[in-house]
């Protein structure tokens, strides 16, 4: 997509580019001052459009042990800035490539002029490049300054950067006239850095016995068995399971009557419930709102814990027979309920995946620019990281086995609930491809100029809430 930006200053009145031999007519009478201009006229008469003992002079060509003039210009664009600001002076570029590692950083009131040939002519047809990453053009706190037939070319960097500025200003203002800026593609952002553990499983209830038999941790214990003894039986049911949802205990069996019926058996403890699974993770939003000197995006968020099984009801025990006569005291016991298992353990939460990296032709924060007769353009934003699934629930433990006593058995334990999954990490916001950025405060006024963008990168994915596709827009 392509925007162009009307002219919104109606004060900015673009010069025509003279002929590309570098050509100008001589004026009729020399001026005092030149200030280089798009006409490229010599008017103070000193052989260069501009003012030669006002500038420091480089050139692909040049020495750094050289003093910066033009019979002996400098070759570092960087160095030809720090001598410039040391000596209040601009700095005049020759036609060619100009590396500058992680960014040429600016100087307040020193500008900078290209266009010029090897024989310091000028021309709109002489390019200067300027390459960096991951930006071309660093401004911090600079002002006064003024970039001119220059073309600034940023490309991703490693490192925890991962996006691409064509000019990053902060604190700043700058103007670009008759400039080209672009920005690269930026990096992708990075998947959860771990998947959820697996939650273990549940112990296994005690058998049942003569007395309450254990749970596992968490289940119910059983009822004990009965006494056997005439008159004076306890046949205790079996305890519920712990954790909310927990297992009901099994009832205990009746006692049987020599005249009326015979012993029952203890009844099965009731399974655990599982556990809830974990919240997933939120995915990364566009938001910018945590945007500041450089462009920071929403990672997704982790995914929450689940909740642990319930554990299993524990087994009733079984009744025994119960004599009415009180001339014997060995009734026949009833069977041990067995106990509970329990609940399994839950699966921790997925991490959530990075942001994506942003491409910015020009990044603004808390600053100004003005844009003339110039092309601004961002590559595609990186895509958002991958969020990361949470570990499964264990499982429940199984119950335990009641006891056959004589007549009648215990219950059986109940098994114990699984644990709750972990849940899914959010994937990462997919990072955006913006002309002109404007944080903090910032403005920007484009007069005459063309603003691209690429495509906003994918959100990462995610089982539970993936990102957000990043911002394409010409000016945000």
């Amino acid at each position: 997509m392509r925007v162009v930006i009307a002219a919104l200053l109606a004060s900015v009145a673009v010069a025509a580019v003279g002929a590309a031999s570098g050509a100008a007519k001589p004026p009729a009478k020399c001026a005092k001052t030149d200030a280089p201009d798009l006409a490229f006229a010599d008017t103070n008469c000193d052989g260069i459009d501009g003012v030669a003992a006002h500038a420091v002079f480089v050139a692909p060509f040049g020495t750094d042990t050289n003093p910066g003039t033009r019979q002996r210009p400098l070759r570092s664009l960087q160095a030809a800035v720090q001598r410039a600001a040391a000596q209040r002076k601009d700095v005049y570029a020759a036609v060619g490539r100009y590396d500058v590692g992680t960014g040429l950083q600016l100087a307040s009131d020193v500008s900078i002029y290209g266009g010029y040939n090897r024989a310091w002519k000028r021309s709109a047809s002489y390019g200067v490049l300027i390459a960096g990453a991951p930006q071309a053009v660093l401004g911090n706190g600079v002002h006064g300054v003024m970039l001119q037939l220059v073309t600034l070319v940023a490309a991703a960097a490693p490192g925890d950067d991962l996006s691409v500025y064509g000019a990053r200003l902060v604190t700043s203002s700058v103007t670009f006239d008759h400039a080209h800026i672009s920005a690269g593609g930026a990096r992708d952002g990075t998947a959860g850095a771990s998947a959820g553990t697996p939650g273990t499983a549940g112990s296994v209830g005690g058998n049942g016995g003569y007395g309450p038999a254990p749970g596992g941790t968490g289940g119910g214990y059983a009822g004990g068995a009965g006494t056997g003894v005439t008159n004076v039986d306890v046949v205790p049911n079996g305890y519920p399971g712990q954790g909310p949802g927990g297992g009901a205990g099994g009832a205990a069996g009746l006692d049987g009557s020599n005249t009326t019926h015979l012993p029952t058996n203890g009844a099965n403890g009731g399974d655990g419930q599982p556990g809830q699974a974990g919240q997933a993770g939120s995915g990364g939003s566009a938001a910018a709102d945590l945007a500041g000197a450089t462009w920071i995006g929403r990672n997704g968020g982790d995914g929450g814990t689940g909740q642990p099984g319930s554990g299993g009801g524990g087994g009733g025990s079984g009744g025994d027979y119960e004599y009415t006569s009180s001339q014997s005291s060995g009734g026949t016991g009833g069977g041990g309920g067995a106990g509970g298992g329990s609940g399994g353990s839950p699966g921790t939460g997925g991490t959530g995946g990075s942001y994506g990296g942003g491409s910015f032709g020009v990044y603004l924060w808390q600053s100004q620019v003005a844009v003339r007769s110039s092309t601004v353009a961002a590559g595609n934003g990186g895509a958002g990281g991958a969020g990361r699934d949470g570990g499964a629930g264990g499982p429940g433990g199984k119950g335990g086995q009641g006891v056959q006593a004589q007549m009648t058995k215990g219950g059986n334990g109940g098994t114990g609930g699984a644990g709750g999954a972990g849940g899914a990490g959010g994937g990462g916001a997919g990072g955006p491809s913006i002309g002109i950025f404007r944080g903090g405060g910032s403005t920007a006024v484009a007069a005459h100029s063309t603003l691209s963008h690429g495509p906003g990168g994918p959100g990462g994915p995610s089982s539970g809430h993936p990102g957000d596709t990043g911002t394409a827009a010409g000016v945000v």
